[in-house]
């Protein structure tokens, strides 16, 4: 039962040859979920002003959904990272954006503040499953010498969802006067669509046209990483370096999304 076990361990990450173009599909996929990603975060901040007159929220209210959000999008990351390499890349990231994609198109339809704050702290769970198996499906496909143009354009995403969540929510609310919820739910369907196209269009692991000579030594090392490599959670979490970068990027993140709205209640 057990050899059995790891058997079929070792055919999922055996790796499989693919064409000179499936990066371009990878560096694609990734491209539009950092665009989904970060416009799904800012399509709030212009219509806060409206979600807290429905609600009648304060602002430190209204500071709260970011908070939960972005904190519950940092602590889950790490852990989506481990169960990512046990049960599979591009399950843990669509089963992430089936996630969010649903919690934003219910944070739309939220009758209630707590309700609306809990939808928004599920999208960050979904949304932290994205950023550690996103890459390493990234660097793993991308051919050395296009590396550094593969990793741009899927970072590139980042900055476009920016401005579209500003874009979208501040037309159809602040100027076309439509009910704050119209973003959330215009969101949510790219959201899922995406997250099933990463399920069906990649490989869990695949050997670069570049490596294909090495096939079996890659399938080798992925046998013996499974058979005899074991990583556990405590090891990762005491990891200083590991958890410095965490606390960084989780500070930068969320000193952005606090800048990027300053700056609108400055422009109102």
């Amino acid at each position: 039962m057990e050899q059995a076990k790891q058997m079929n361990m070792v055919d999922k990450y055996k790796a499989m040859p693919v064409s000179e173009r499936y990066w371009w599909k990878v560096v694609a996929l990734g491209f539009f979920g950092w665009i989904l990603m970060y416009a799904d975060r800012t399509i709030l901040n212009p219509v806060m002003g409206n979600i807290g007159a429905e609600f009648g929220l304060s602002n430190a209210q209204l500071g709260l959904v970011n908070s939960v959000f972005f904190l519950a999008y940092a602590v889950t990351q790490i852990p989506f990272g481990v169960l990512a390499d046990k049960v599979g890349r591009k399950l843990v990231i669509s089963l992430g954006f089936i996630l969010f994609g649903v919690t934003t198109y219910l944070s739309g339809v939220a009758s209630a503040f707590g309700v609306f704050m809990l939808f928004r702290v599920l999208t960050g769970i979904g949304e932290g499953a994205y950023y550690g198996p996103g890459y390493a499906l990234s660097t793993e496909a991308i051919p050395t010498k296009k590396l550094t143009l593969g990793t741009a354009i899927i970072n590139s995403g980042m900055a476009f969802g920016t401005s579209l969540g500003y874009l979208l929510s501040s037309k159809l609310v602040l100027e076309n006067g439509a009910h704050w919820s119209q973003p959330f739910y215009i969101m949510a369907v790219p959201t899922v669509i995406l997250g099933i196209l990463y399920y069906t269009l990649l490989k869990e692991k695949i050997v670069r046209p570049e490596d294909q000579g090495k096939e079996e030594v890659n399938n080798s090392d992925a046998t013996q990483a499974v058979a005899s490599e074991k990583v556990s959670f405590k090891s990762i979490i005491t990891n200083k370096n590991l958890v410095v970068t965490f606390i960084l990027v989780f500070c930068s993140i969320y000193a952005t999304s606090l800048s990027l709205r300053g700056c609108q209640d400055s422009y109102k």
